[in-house]
């Protein structure tokens, strides 16, 4: 099941003190990579097509990795200074390898990307319009339900009006 961001935003998080947003924030984005080679191109590919252009992609590809994925991560890679291959030492998983890109982020910002996922090319741009407008260090929103062509399955996942760390500990739906 491969996920299309949506450009609802129901969460935010405010802070606590008085912070100035950057005018052109550095974005990381981080995506781990398990046997992605179906998919991690047109990943990419909506990254790069992103309206908000300074961001960096931070691609870690799990060792135990079997297709073809590094090869494709490195020569997006080459193509562009902003892409990132990251590789596992260990047999780690994907927590750990999103922990390992946490490590060498450089972004204001992070944002998360499953490797069969794809985002609109204003995701970016209004993500960030949004929590800065709202003074927000955190959100997430609802996204789409795609297959294995790009084909809508007609299964928006709605997040939630209102989410707190109770209702989070019991689902997570982020």
């Amino acid at each position: 099941m491969r996920g299309f961001d949506h450009f609802v935003f129901y969460l935010a998080v405010r802070r606590s003190i008085l912070y100035i947003f950057p005018v052109n924030p550095l974005v990381s984005v981080i995506t781990p990579a398990y046997n992605a080679e179906k998919f991690i191109a047109e990943t990419i590919d909506s990254v790069r097509a992103q309206t908000h252009t300074n961001w960096e992609h931070l691609i870690v590809v799990d060792s135990k990795t079997s297709d073809q994925t590094r090869a494709i991560v490195a020569q997006y890679a080459k193509k562009d200074s902003r892409i990132h291959l990251l590789e596992d030492a260990l047999v780690s998983g994907v927590s750990e390898n999103r922990n390992l890109a946490l490590k060498k982020a450089q972004g204001e910002y992070i944002a998360f990307l499953d490797s069969d996922d794809l985002w609109l090319p204003r995701k970016l741009e209004m993500q960030l319009r949004y929590m800065q407008k709202q003074d927000s260090s955190f959100c997430f929103h609802s996204y789409e339900v795609i297959n294995e062509n790009g084909d809508a399955l007609n299964q928006d996942r709605r997040a939630p009006l209102i989410a707190t760390y109770r209702s989070l500990l019991q689902h997570n739906c982020i």
